[in-house]
Parts: structure tokens; sequence; C-alpha cells
């Protein structure tokens, strides 16, 4: 979550909510904590499957085996954001899938500047199939870790 009393999902709930209404071939699952406004605006557009905080090798094993071709991160634009680590969208590419997150936190996956573009790209994608994209943007990670980090050390430094 974002380090603010409203959380990640305070300004993407609706555009998601928009964009998967009438999409009857997704799921939503969430893993750990989903805000309560959250779960009320998804259940009534789709079934929510939840599971709770578990221990890393089963979150990494659940994503894998079960989870999900597309994982949705929704990240407010705030300074925490900005600097901290795109973890999330990298656990998902070792998984073997991709994400959809704003633009400022990630270059893998579909990063985003309105939510609802990002969404419905990875949707357009996933139905064509996704296997060429997740490893192209596995060998990216790979290749650009030490840029990533320099990237949020530059940005924190326009703050001294």
């Amino acid at each position: 979550p974002s380090h603010d009393t409203e959380g990640d999902w305070i300004s993407a709930i609706n555009q998601f909510a928009e964009f998967a209404k009438d999409k009857k071939d997704l799921e939503f699952i969430s893993i750990g904590a989903l805000p309560f406004f959250v779960e009320n605006v998804i259940r009534g557009i789709m079934p929510i499957k939840k599971y709770g905080v578990m221990k890393i090798y089963d979150y990494f094993r659940l994503l894998r085996e079960q989870i999900a071709d597309v994982i949705f991160i929704p990240l407010e634009n705030n300074l925490f954001n900005h600097v901290k680590s795109d973890i999330a969208a990298q656990e998902v590419l070792l998984t073997g899938a991709t994400s959809v997150q704003p633009a400022f936190n990630s270059e893998y996956g579909f990063p985003y500047s309105n939510a609802t573009d990002g969404l419905q790209m990875a949707y357009d994608a996933w139905q064509k199939g996704l296997k060429d994209k997740v490893a192209g943007d596995q060998k990216k990670m790979a290749e650009s870790k030490e840029i990533n980090k320099q990237k949020r050390i530059d940005f924190l430094q326009k703050f001294n």
C-alpha cells in the first residue's frame, strides 16, 4: 500500500471498475490486505478470490501455479511510490506473468499514465498471448537493474 491514508487504490478503483465491468473472462484475485472500499466495488462487478498474507515461498508458488497472466499494480503518484523499487513488477515477471502499473514505477509490462489505457493494452495483448512480451521484459529486467536503481537515486536527489 501507499504511504498515505488513502492507499494505492484510491484513484484507480473507478478506472478499474469501468474497464472490468463488461469483461466476463477476468478474475479478481487478491493476495494480502485488500481495502474494504475496493472489495465493495469489485464485488459489484465480479467474484473475488482472496488469499491472506503468506510465506514468500507460498506466495511465489501461488503466483506461478494458480494466479494470473497479468497483475494490476495500482500505485498513487506520490513521493513514497516514486522512490520505492518496482519489486512487484519484478516478482510478477519471475513467475512468468506481466503487470500493469504506473509508468513512474516500472518500465516492464504495461506502464500507464492512465490506468484504463494500461489495462486495455494488457487485455488486448493477453488475448493474443503474452509469452514473447514476458520473455522480453525478463531479459530487460536482468540487464537494467543498476539503471533503475540510479533513476530512483536521481529522483530523490531533487529533494535535497
